[in-house]
């Protein structure tokens, strides 16, 4: 089953069983970020941003708050996260990180796309156009 959530300029449709992210909003947002984690039978999560890009910062207080409501994320997803590491110009770690749970944020995309495309069906149906300064 899928949900629909108004946006600014336009409804997302994203599967019912994604878990919202509780964030202040401001009533500009215009896309959906969703969260996976690599490597096992974790949820999808989702928050509405005003920006398709998502910094290094709002990533990180993103993961806070899914922590509060979830607090097997730290234990299982924060705290197992590996960096890579390289000696001599070889990858030395690859099979730790490979089965890391490594966190990937994406963008929810604008209808339009060949089905396939879709992450799980979700997509965003645009019913205004955006402001030219975006």
């Amino acid at each position: 089953m899928m949900r629909e959530i108004q946006l600014k300029t336009g409804t997302a449709i994203i599967p019912e069983e994604w878990f919202l992210v509780p964030t202040k909003t401001s009533g500009e947002e215009d896309y959906i970020v969703a969260i996976e984690m690599r490597g096992g039978g974790f949820p999808t999560f989702y928050f509405p941003s005003e920006s398709p890009d998502i910094s290094q910062e709002k990533q990180y207080e993103i993961c806070r708050a899914i922590t509060k409501d979830h607090a097997w994320f730290q234990d299982e997803v924060l705290d197992m996260q590996v960096e890579t590491v390289w000696q001599n110009g070889k990858w030395v770690n690859e099979d730790k990180w490979a089965a890391a749970p490594i966190i990937g944020f994406f963008t929810v995309p604008d209808a339009g796309l060949a089905y396939e495309m879709y992450p799980y069906g979700a997509h965003i149906v645009r019913t205004a156009d955006r402001s030219p300064e975006e």
